[in-house]
């Protein structure tokens, strides 16, 4: 440790900060603002005197140059620590009376106001002073003292020093005597200049240590909920929690017993229940240390902790003993390597802007925060939570008689209070698991307590109710039919039709499909577009008792073909000769070709045979035929009507192609109501101006639309005028945001908005939520169950999972399809039996969820690759074995990135295709969903443990993205030139473009706090936060405002070599 800084007493000096000091005052620069803000408060009893109080505080600030700190930068772009005089950084201590607020209903409540106020107004990190006091009177001996201090001058062992400290300063002032204080032998800047100088061979052991350590470690995927208007408040909210007495013994016999820390124990629970919670068996989760390894840093104020990733890995079959052991092991690495400052660490584990810190546990044994003053007892005086810069923390302490308390820290912004106590939950039955049978696999102790396996299954799931009356979906058609006979029941390009005249046209197609030996059980391939014709042939194929197989004419040929060489249908119905691409499938009939009797044939279907048969993608590269049921469609559309009434007048509009399942809905729920279909034509159904008018002319009630539709839809200030007409609207395929319905309920405020869930096997849906105004949630929930339908969330070994947990769903009940055609291991596979007692089937879906409180589902994704884009269900193994067939691809992986890109990695034999013939060649052989946005180019694909592509992996592998040929783009005015010469000087490369990603081509938090200081000395204002957005030139030079820099100069060319 170096000697003591020696500024004058009326001289402001300059040291470097500490590299915690550099990591913090980017972190409040970027936004967290009061994140950082340390707050704690006292109830005093006794004579308070606010002026003693604050000279006081004033000997403590003289007596710790750090609280006398400020920060500024050196021409070379270094942060340093401004150490002001003893008597140059004024404090002072605000004085407030609770009685002055009657509004707050009692003085403890304006005591908590005032003092919060007061402490959690952000600090100006360069001009001071980074230490502020709140006294505010309740009663003439009774008073609340608060002291915040940001954490870039103090830490949490310092706050137990700085409030010990400033009581014995008071009673110095009071009695007139010298504090009773021991000296201080360093400051906080000798530390941190000697932090600094540390280099030689146990640094370099250090830093061997982390680097293999973090090798191709990633942090915890904990929520991404973005926050409203891409900025995060930073709010935090607590839990308290305690570990029983009965539990904390046995984690103490089992530390003993393996010869490791209670600590450690209990870091072993919470990384287990953090693995099954985001199905990671890879993660890191922060912890600290006091940072003080030298005895003369013990009773300094300053940023000293560290924080120190551990790295958990886990397998299926790990019991919670090996677990235990290989966290013993890890721990102890990491306390021998404690000394390298974290921010050395993260330059190790290449984490760039990633964090691994954001997700804490800590077991500290503080000093205790104590107020010896005589005359003037003290007592903690609690504070509602500020604001955190962690995503979650657990904080425990173990106080003076043993026992084990502390409380869950989270951002509100990112996690809700029940989703926090439910991890609590687990994490309580997964150390009472792990200490009861060690030997127990951490992947199958319960999570589900008895009483919460009963409910699960009894309650939420949803309730046994009596199925309708046994009838087909064409049944339901005829009795609306029968009933409103001259209202409108399709509308279209080619005019309208009553329900009397669909009838008639059905009923003639009907008894011709019977007179060619069409009836239950036969599959009958309908290709025509978007149409009132389709209308009537889906109607007639179901009078006729057979199944329709949808088949959408604008599919590529090549996969028509797969659909109709799967299905093989006995007949295709067509449009006038049909498409080439069905020319070859048997028998092809154009509709012209129907003709029989008008009256309605009798019914020969029941309930259980087929009412159609679609495709969707499956994982071999073939799509896969789900057969429905007549009862699984009756019940969904029937149900359907009980959370959406249409009747008469009103009008459901059709969007969605033939091949889409909830085109089914579209169609089938205005046609048993006595409502009309509305088929948009195609100009319409890509143009919100006129998809709006259309609707608004039409008398269009009630629509279905992907949240990214909608979201398109209501940019349209036309859509406004569908308020008057626009009752019901519907979201599926897609995360509803609160984003798509905050804007729903702005521009469309009378219109209901409902959330729906359900897979092709489960007959379009099988949720429903009504979404609110008032809902704060980032993601909107998909409902419970309808009736007639059970929902259950289970683990990979098939358990309950409580409320809050993710895991996989499972559906029963009447809605669920048989199977798929011409597989039966592929059915048996997804629909398992029902292991609840009630002698049914489960599907299970693949979908990722977890119950919220009030019974509602809230969707996660998909458990394995599956993933759905834009609403599209797209499987990745098709889109992989697709590429795979392209001459000089030797292996594919698809993924969804951040941004719900479908993006494509590529491992070629060769030289890398080209892009647009690549393009070309899927388009031919997949939807336009199915075709990735971006395609990099890797040696070769990244592998896990167990063989498998590793596709987490993937998101952050550097690879080389095929591009069309093109030059980075210039910079065209005069604040894009300076910024471009900026980046360029910063970043060491001349092929700056002003569309480029800062951090995509070498940039990283300390650079741009370079380009912050350059811009500014140009006269650009930037602010830091910016470089947290978009991280292009062009979206910086916008939010500066090029005509207000019209003048700017450049001193040399920038255009890109």
């Amino acid at each position: 440790m170096p000697e003591p800084g020696s500024g004058g007493d009326e001289d402001v000096y300059v040291l470097p900060a500490s590299f915690g000091q550099e990591r913090l005052w980017w972190a409040d620069q970027a936004g967290a603002g009061s994140a950082y803000n340390m707050c704690g408060a006292l109830r005093l009893r006794g004579t308070l005197d606010p002026t003693l109080l604050e000279a006081a505080l004033r000997m403590v600030v003289a007596r710790h140059e750090v609280l006398r700190t400020t920060f500024e930068f050196d021409p070379n772009g270094s942060l340093l620590q401004a150490i002001h005089p003893g008597t140059g950084m004024p404090v002072s201590v605000s004085v407030h009376d609770a009685r002055d607020r009657p509004e707050c209903g009692d003085r403890d409540a304006a005591a908590r106001s005032i003092v919060q106020e007061t402490l959690d107004a952000p600090f100006d990190l360069m001009k001071g002073a980074l230490l502020r006091a709140v006294a505010v009177r309740l009663a003439d001996d009774e008073w609340v003292l608060g002291v915040g201090v940001h954490h870039i001058v103090c830490d949490g062992w310092s706050l137990g020093i700085l409030i010990p400290e400033l009581a014995a300063c008071y009673v110095a002032v009071r009695d007139g005597t010298p504090p009773d204080l021991p000296g201080l032998p360093v400051q906080y800047g000798d530390w941190a200049a000697w932090q600094r100088q540390q280099t030689g061979s146990e640094t370099a052991g250090h830093l061997a240590h982390w680097r293999e350590q973090l090798r191709g470690a990633s942090p915890l995927q904990t929520p991404s909920r973005p926050a409203r208007d891409g900025v995060q408040s930073w709010r935090c909210a607590e839990l308290p929690l305690a570990v029983p007495d009965a539990l904390l013994r046995d984690v103490r016999a089992l530390a003993k017993e393996e010869r490791a820390t209670p600590f450690m124990v209990l870091l072993a629970a919470f990384a287990g229940v953090l693995s099954r919670w985001y199905a990671q068996d890879d993660l890191l989760v922060g912890t600290v240390t006091a940072g003080r390894s030298q005895v003369e840093l013990d009773g300094l104020i300053g940023f000293f902790v560290n924080t120190l990733p551990i790295r958990v890995r886990l397998d299926p079959r790990m019991s919670f003993r090996t677990l235990l052991r290989q966290l013993r092991r890890t721990c102890l690495d990491a306390y021998a390597h404690q000394d390298l400052p974290y921010e050395k660490i993260l330059e190790q584990a290449g984490a760039g802007r990633s964090d691994p810190g954001r997700v804490m546990f800590a077991l500290q044994n503080l000093p205790e925060v104590g107020w010896q003053v005589p005359g003037l007892t003290a007592e903690p005086f609690e504070l509602p939570p500020g604001h955190t810069w962690l995503e979650l923390g657990i904080n425990l302490t173990e106080s003076g008689d043993g026992t084990l308390r502390g409380q869950a820290t989270y951002a509100a912004d990112l996690w809700d209070e029940a989703e926090v106590a439910a991890l609590l939950d687990a994490w309580t039955l997964m150390l009472a698991g792990g200490t009861a049978d060690p030997d127990a696999v951490v992947a199958r102790v319960p999570l589900a307590g008895a009483a919460s396996r009963a409910r699960l299954v009894n309650e939420v799931s949803g309730a046994a109710v009596s199925p309708y009356s046994p009838r087909c979906l064409h049944q339901l058609i005829e009795a609306a039919a029968d009933a409103w006979p001259d209202e409108v029941a399709v509308v279209g390009g080619e005019g309208q039709i009553t329900f009397r005249e669909l009838e008639e046209r059905a009923n003639r197609m009907a008894w011709w499909l019977r007179e060619q030996g069409v009836g239950p059980e036969s599959l009958v391939g309908v290709c025509l577009p978007r149409s009132v014709p389709l209308i009537v042939a889906l109607v007639a194929v179901l009078k006729a008792g057979a199944a329709y197989v949808p088949l959408d004419p604008e599919q590529p040929p090549a996969r028509l073909a797969l659909f109709l060489e799967d299905a093989r249908p006995g007949i295709v119905l067509v449009a006038g000769p049909g498409p080439a691409s069905v020319a070859s499938a048997g028998r092809v009939v154009s509709l012209e070709a129907l003709k029989g009797p008008s009256t309605r044939p009798p019914n020969l279907a029941r309930p259980e045979n087929l009412a159609y048969v679609i495709y969707t993608s499956g994982s071999t590269g073939r799509p896969k035929g789900v057969m429905v049921p007549h009862a699984a469609i009756v019940n969904r559309v029937l149900r359907g009507q009980e959370t959406c009434p249409l009747g008469p007048g009103d009008g459901l509009l059709s969007t969605l192609s033939i091949g889409a399942d909830a085109f089914g809905a579209e169609w089938i729920a205005p046609l048993i109501s006595g409502a009309k279909v509305v088929v948009v034509g195609e100009e319409e159904r890509h143009d919100p101006a006129r998809l709006a008018g259309f609707v608004t002319r039409h008398r269009v009630t009630a629509a279905h639309f992907t949240p990214s539709m909608l979201h398109a839809l209501l940019a349209e200030p036309r859509v406004a005028g569908c308020a008057g007409v626009l009752r019901h609207l519907k979201c599926g395929g897609e995360d509803l945001t609160r984003e798509v319905t905050e804007r729903h309920f702005r521009t469309l405020p009378g219109t209901t908005l409902s959330n729906e869930y359900g897979p092709t096997e489960a007959a379009i849906d099988v949720t429903s939520h009504r979404a609110d105004p008032s809902d704060s949630r980032w993601h909107t929930p998909i409902g419970g169950p309808r009736p007639g339908v059970r929902l259950y969330v289970l683990d990979e070994h098939a358990e309950l999972l409580p409320y809050g947990l993710p895991g996989e769903l499972y559906i029963g009940g009447i809605q669920l399809a048989r199977g798929y055609a011409g597989s039966p291991g592929l059915t048996a596979e997804r629909f398992v039996p029902d292991p609840f007692g009630r002698n049914g089937r489960l599907y299970r879906t693949g979908d990722r969820v977890r119950w919220l409180a009030g019974g509602v589902l809230e969707f996660l994704g998909r458990m394995d690759e599956q993933v759905k884009v834009r609403g599209h269900r797209i499987e990745p193994g098709e889109v992989e074995a697709v590429l795979g067939a392209y001459e000089g691809v030797a292996r594919a992986a698809v993924v969804v990135d951040s941004t719900a890109r479908l993006v494509a990695y590529l491992a070629c034999e060769a030289a890398p295709p080209a892009l647009g013939e690549l393009r070309a060649f899927l388009r031919a052989r997949l939807p336009a969903a199915a075709i990735p946005e971006a395609f990099l180019v890797l040696p070769a694909l990244p592998l896990s443990q167990n063989g498998k592509v590793d596709r987490a992996a993937l998101l952050t592998a550097q690879g080389v993205e095929l591009r069309p040929s093109r030059t980075p783009l210039a910079p065209r005015t005069p604040v894009e030139r300076a910024l471009t010469e900026i980046w360029r000087d910063v970043l060491g490369r001349s092929d700056v473009g002003v569309r480029d990603d800062f951090y995509e081509i070498g940039g990283n938090s300390i650079r741009a706090v370079t380009v912050f200081q350059r811009a500014a000395e140009l006269g650009l204002p930037l602010p830091l936060k910016a470089m947290l957005g978009e991280h292009t030139i062009e979206h910086l030079a916008t939010q500066l405002g090029d005509a207000d820099h019209a003048s700017l100069g450049s001193p040399g060319a920038v255009e890109p070599s």
